[in-house]
């Protein structure tokens, strides 16, 4: 547009440029604008397409300074500038914050390993307890001892259970959060952690 270019003319020009992923959409505009759609109504397609709050804003902001007219090329720029910061920011972001979900990564797995040694190493003793008990009638002469026949092994069992799904959800919510500012994305990475979870009460629990 600084060479002289209208917006349709530009968006037409651009488009034999490469762009990543977004070439295919920059191709689609172009074709859009050769049958004779307005450049505005293509851009707006655009951000229909891609509804990203960048995008939008960008998308807005573009056809706000083309409608008013003037320096659009200085608009433009500015727009650039500030998609470019905004990727630059998010990246930086995901760097700082990606020690800090990798150690609630493997304080997650420590705290599965936890539950699963201390299931292993004392609930199946306490079983055999519990069975001689009942073999033997219990300890003799009145005194009020420990019984392991009262206690439930299967409640014991359910509250670890729920204890490694709480750990797993809450864990992976914030590492979302923290990595990419997303809940979705915490909503994902805690699904990938209560399958873990899962598989090992269901396998060796």
């Amino acid at each position: 547009m600084r060479a002289g270019q209208t917006l349709h003319e530009a968006i037409i020009t651009a488009s034999r440029g490469d762009y990543g992923t977004l070439t295919p959409e920059i191709k689609k505009m172009a074709r859009q604008i050769t049958w004779g759609v307005p450049a505005t109504r293509a851009l707006e397609m655009f951000s229909k397409r891609l509804p990203t709050p960048l995008v939008k804003r960008s998308v807005t902001l573009i056809i706000r300074a083309n409608e008013a007219g003037g320096n659009i090329s200085s608009v433009l720029e500015a727009a650039a500038n500030d998609a470019r910061e905004i990727q630059l920011m998010k990246l930086n972001r995901k760097i700082a914050m990606g020690e800090y979900t990798l150690v609630i990564l493997v304080s997650f797995f420590v705290f599965l390993a936890v539950i699963a040694i201390i299931f292993m190493q004392f609930v199946p003793p306490m079983k055999e307890l519990a069975e001689s008990y009942g073999k033997g009638g219990g300890l003799s002469g009145g005194m009020s001892t420990f019984n392991p026949q009262n206690v439930d092994f299967n409640k014991i069992r359910l509250l670890f259970l729920l204890a490694a799904l709480i750990q797993a959800v809450g864990d992976g919510i914030v590492a979302g959060i923290m990595s990419q500012g997303s809940i979705v994305h915490g909503a994902k990475l805690s699904v990938g952690m209560v399958i873990p979870v899962l598989l090992t009460f269901m396998f060796f629990l």
